[in-house]
C-alpha cells in the first residue's frame, strides 16, 4: 500500500510540474515567421473557372437540385462537365441505315428515354443557375466500330454521327445553352471502359470526322475541348499539335491527373519533370500556343472512405501544382457519389456523400478544402506572382531545399478590375505560422475587410480573425497543417 502511495505521489508531482512549466514553455516558444511579396502587377494565366464532373442519373424528378445547389451556391463551381449517358454506345449500330444515319423515330425513342431525360433536366437546371455546362462523351464504343479483334476505333464517322445527333437534339429540341463540347475521353487507354482507343497519329482524323458530322447537322459554332486523355502527356498530342488546320475550332487542350498519394509532397511541388508542365510547353511552342489548358479531371484514387483528410489534402496539392504549371481550369472527379455505367461500379469519389436510402446529400471534408479556391477565384481572374522579399532571396539551392517558403505553398489571384484579391495556401509546417505579405501593384486602395478562412483535419472551412491591409501589408496567423484562404470576397 505504501508502495502504491509513493507512486501516486510521484505521479501527482509530475503532473504539477508539467502544468507549472507548460506555460513557461509556451511563452518561450519561438513564433515561426514567413514573408512573401504578392505582386498584382505581374500577372500570369487567366482562370476560366473551376468545377466538377456530373453524372445526371440521380435527377430523380428534381431531387438532385439539392446537390447541385451545394455545388454552385456553396462550393462556387462555375464550369460543369456533364456526361449524358455514361458510355459511348447509346445508339445501336444495327439500326443504322445504309446512308450512315439513324431514323428520326429511333432518335426520338432514345433521346426521350429516362436516361436522357435526366440529363436534359439536370443540364437545364445548371443553365437556370447561370453556370457554364459542356457535354462530354466517355465509355466503351460498340465493337462493330472498332478494328476487328481490337478496341481501336476505326469507324470515326459512325462515332461522330452518334454524337452529332445528341448535340443537335440538345440544342434544337431541348433548347439547352452551351458553347463548349468534349467529344473524346481517355483515348490513350487502348479502348478501355473509359473511352475508345485512338492512337496519337489518328487523333487528327478522329477529330476531323467530328467536325464534318457536326457541320452536316448545322453545329458550326461549338468550341472544342480536346482530348481529355488520362495520361496528360505531350507525346500523346504531337500529331495533333503538328496539324494547324484545327486551330479555329479548338478552345482548350485538356487532360487528367490522378495518383495514389505515394508521390509525396516533394513531387507535389517540383515542376521540372511534370507531365502537365511539359504539355503546357508543347502547346505554347505549337500553332495552338494561344489555346487554354484545361484539367477536366483531377483527384485521388482511394475508395476506402478511411482517409478523408488525406484524400482532401492530396487533391488540393494536385490542384495547386496544376495551377502553378499553367492550367486555366480544373474540375474534380467527381461531384457526388454515384453509379458509373461505364465500369459498372458505385463510386465514392464524390465531394458530396449520397445517402441512397433517403436520397440526401452531405458535403465531405474534401468539399470544404476545395472551396478554398473554387469559391474565391472567379472566372476571368488572373493568377499573380508571389516571390520572396529582397532580403530573403538567396542561392537557388537554399531557396528550394532549405528556403523560406519551402513549406508554405501559396497561390494568389486578382480580379479583372483589380479591386479584389484572393491568396490561398497550404501550410506544411508542423507549427503555427505568422505570415507577412507585402502586397504590391494593387489598383487603388483596398479598404474593405479581408476574410481569413481555414480547414484542418478537424475543421471544415472556419472563419478566423478578420485582417486588414495596412500600408499594403498583411499579417495573418496560419494554423499548422492547414489549408487557408485570405480574400476580399465575402
Amino acid at each position: 500500500m505504501k508502495k502504491i502511495s509513493s507512486y501516486l505521489a510521484l505521479l501527482l508531482a509530475l503532473i504539477v510540474f508539467s502544468c507549472q512549466t507548460g506555460g513557461e514553455s509556451n511563452k518561450n516558444t519561438k513564433t515561426i515567421q514567413k514573408y512573401a511579396v504578392v505582386d498584382a502587377a505581374k500577372t500570369l494565366q487567366v482562370m476560366d473557372g473551376f468545377g466538377t464532373n456530373v453524372n445526371p442519373d440521380q435527377w430523380r424528378d428534381g431531387n438532385l437540385k439539392k446537390a447541385i445547389d451545394l455545388l454552385i451556391d456553396e462550393l462556387g463551381s462555375s464550369v460543369i462537365r456533364l456526361d449524358c449517358y455514361g458510355n459511348s454506345a447509346w445508339l445501336d449500330p444495327a439500326k443504322m441505315n445504309a446512308n450512315g444515319k439513324w431514323s428520326d423515330e429511333y432518335l426520338k425513342e432514345v433521346y426521350t428515354s429516362k436516361r436522357f431525360t435526366n440529363a436534359w433536366e439536370t443540364f437545364r437546371y445548371f443553365n437556370a443557375k447561370g453556370v457554364k455546362v459542356f457535354m462530354n462523351v466517355s465509355g466503351i464504343v460498340p465493337d462493330a466500330w472498332n478494328y476487328k479483334g481490337t478496341k481501336e476505333l476505326q469507324n470515326y464517322d459512325a462515332y461522330a454521327e452518334m454524337q452529332a445527333t445528341m448535340v443537335h437534339w440538345a440544342r434544337h429540341k431541348e433548347k439547352l445553352q452551351f458553347e463548349f463540347y468534349a467529344p473524346f475521353n481517355e483515348t490513350d487507354f487502348d479502348g478501355s471502359v473509359e473511352g475508345p482507343g485512338i492512337s496519337p497519329k489518328n487523333k487528327p482524323a478522329a477529330f476531323e470526322a467530328i467536325l464534318n458530322k457536326f457541320q452536316e447537322h448545322g453545329l458550326n459554332d461549338l468550341k472544342y475541348i480536346l482530348f481529355c486523355d488520362g495520361n496528360f502527356a505531350p507525346e500523346r498530342m504531337r500529331y495533333f499539335l503538328a496539324d494547324k488546320k484545327f486551330t479555329p475550332q479548338t478552345f482548350a487542350i485538356s487532360g487528367h491527373t490522378y495518383g495514389n498519394g505515394d508521390e509525396g509532397d516533394a513531387d507535389g511541388w517540383i515542376t521540372e519533370n511534370s507531365l502537365i508542365g511539359r504539355v503546357v510547353d508543347s502547346v505554347r511552342a505549337s500553332a495552338y500556343k494561344d489555346k487554354h489548358i484545361w484539367l477536366t479531371e483531377y483527384g485521388d484514387l482511394d475508395q476506402t472512405d478511411e482517409i478523408e483528410w488525406e484524400f482532401a489534402w492530396r487533391c488540393q496539392r494536385r490542384l495547386f501544382r496544376a495551377i502553378r504549371e499553367g492550367v486555366n481550369l480544373a474540375q474534380t472527379w467527381d461531384a457526388w457519389d454515384n453509379f458509373h455505367f461505364h465500369d459498372q461500379v458505385w463510386s465514392k469519389y464524390g465531394m458530396i456523400k449520397t445517402d441512397t436510402t433517403n436520397w440526401t446529400y452531405t458535403p465531405k471534408h474534401r468539399f470544404y478544402t476545395t472551396k478554398h479556391i473554387y469559391k474565391y477565384v472567379r472566372p476571368g481572374w488572373k493568377r499573380i506572382e508571389i516571390g520572396l522579399p529582397a532580403n530573403k532571396i538567396t542561392k537557388h539551392v537554399y531557396q528550394w531545399h532549405a528556403g523560406h517558403l519551402k513549406n508554405i505553398k501559396l497561390l494568389a489571384f486578382i480580379s479583372p478590375d483589380g479591386k479584389d484579391f484572393t491568396i490561398t495556401g497550404m501550410n506544411l509546417v508542423e507549427a503555427d505560422v505568422e505570415l507577412h505579405l507585402d502586397m504590391k501593384g494593387l489598383v487603388g486602395e483596398i479598404t474593405k475587410s479581408i476574410g481569413n478562412y481555414r480547414s484542418t483535419r478537424n475543421e471544415n472551412f472556419v472563419e478566423t480573425e478578420t485582417v486588414k491591409l495596412v500600408d499594403n501589408k498583411l499579417k495573418v496567423q496560419i494554423k499548422e497543417k492547414s489549408i487557408f484562404t485570405i480574400t476580399t470576397l465575402k
